[in-house]
């Protein structure tokens, strides 16, 4: 399927309407629109990309992903619930945001494309690909204070929403690996916490 629409220049748009003041997650979840909710929870996964975790952050990012994903599963509209749609971006951090996100954006549309589309047909379509947003948000927003805990299932929603846009199949691929990487790894950090924790109590008795 052939782009038609660079989503850089979008995100650039984008930046251009809300340059001065701070904005709620809804109105941005509005100008985006419908077509626009994998772009959307694209650029929120950027800022935890790093391996540095942004707890206070990550949390409210997840519940965007699982509710815009859950949506998107079920075939409805996608649209914030009034109270996590309310919560405010400061004045300027949005189009610091989307800025360096079109730049990121620009370098991975110069690399992915469509292709695999036998990959595309089994994992692209809706209830698919909102399921596994779902869960990508559900990891990203656990409060687990280690490295990598938010960038793991960041990378995978990035990968999940971008390839599904551009119809990439190897992109989705590596999305549905991202997540999977990301579910082993806070699953053995629970874990490991879990033993550490009980051998501390253990030996203190």
């Amino acid at each position: 399927m052939k782009r038609t629409v660079s989503l850089s220049r979008e995100l650039a748009r984008v930046a251009a309407r809300f340059q001065d003041g701070p904005v709620r997650l809804a109105e941005l979840a509005e100008v985006f629109g419908a077509h626009g909710s994998f772009a959307f929870l694209a650029v929120l996964s950027l800022p935890f990309l790093s391996p540095v975790p942004l707890l206070g952050l990550a949390t409210p990012a997840g519940l965007v992903v699982v509710v815009i994903g859950l949506q998107i599963a079920f075939g409805r509209p996608p649209q914030l619930p009034p109270r996590l749609g309310a919560r405010m971006l400061p004045a300027r951090f949005l189009p610091r945001l989307l800025h360096g996100a079109s730049r990121v954006l620009d370098w991975v549309e110069r690399i992915l494309r469509p292709r695999w589309d036998w990959v595309c047909r089994w994992l692209a379509g809706p209830a698919v690909t909102g399921l596994l947003l779902a869960l990508a948000g559900g990891l990203l927003l656990l409060p687990i204070p280690v490295p990598m805990s938010n960038s793991l299932p960041a990378s995978a929603i990035l990968l999940l929403s971008v390839g599904t846009m551009i119809r990439d199949g190897a992109a989705l691929l590596l999305g549905v690996a991202a997540l999977v990487a990301s579910a082993a790894f806070l699953t053995a950090v629970g874990l490991g916490g879990w033993e550490l924790w009980d051998w501390f109590w253990s030996g203190s008795r």
